[in-house]
């Protein structure tokens, strides 16, 4: 009788983890979630006060409802994938990553000086000394964000940054339904391409 010989290494086994990172062609790309996340994030910010009682509560609603609608399957998901790609190129063009980088850096500048600042106010002894050393250190902060925007330039490109996106809203609000029918025909595309 012959001998079995056993594969190398032991059996040979097929696993569904080499497929893990492929992504389904009528997913939602990264570009599309992340920017329909920070629309929905902010709309939750505006309106959160109101509805949730605190506009970070309102943020992150808004932020986990945007990954939701992203996701989401038919005409809802198509429209919020294609608002959010929308979205995506509209700030590529404006430069809003990089400015976004330099505020991100700057507020976590300002943060761990807070940080430092706070664990200084937690050795005050009295309520008095305490509130006196929390007014010192904000108003301490918001000089330094003031003079840190001051002088980068980040708040007159905020200024222009208005300026300029009341300048588009003009002429957008003119070819919205230009833009809707094209977003249409997107979402049709979309639908062809998934087999729907």
């Amino acid at each position: 009788m012959p001998a079995q010989l056993a594969p190398r290494g032991g059996p040979i086994r097929l696993s569904a983890d080499k497929f893990s990172n492929l992504k389904r062609a009528d997913g939602p790309s990264e570009e599309e979630t992340r920017s329909l996340q920070i629309i929905m994030g902010v709309f939750g910010w505006l309106i959160g006060p109101r509805f949730a009682g605190s506009a970070v509560m309102g943020a992150l609603c808004g932020y986990t409802a945007g990954a939701a609608l992203v996701n989401a399957g038919g005409s809802t998901g198509l429209w919020a994938r294609e608002i959010g790609w929308q979205a995506h190129q509209i700030a590529a063009r404006n430069r809003v990553p990089e400015l976004a980088q330099n505020v991100t850096t700057t507020a976590q500048r300002i943060a761990r000086a807070t940080a430092s600042e706070m664990k200084a106010l937690s050795a005050q002894p009295t309520i008095a000394e305490a509130r006196r050393a929390l007014i010192t250190m904000v108003a301490a902060a918001w000089d330094k964000a003031r003079a840190w925007a001051e002088t980068s330039g980040v708040a007159a490109s905020l200024l222009s940054l208005r300026v300029a996106t009341l300048a588009l809203l003009a002429p957008v609000l003119k070819s919205l339904e230009q833009w809707i029918q094209r977003s249409r025909e997107n979402i049709e595309l979309r639908r062809k391409s998934a087999g729907r």
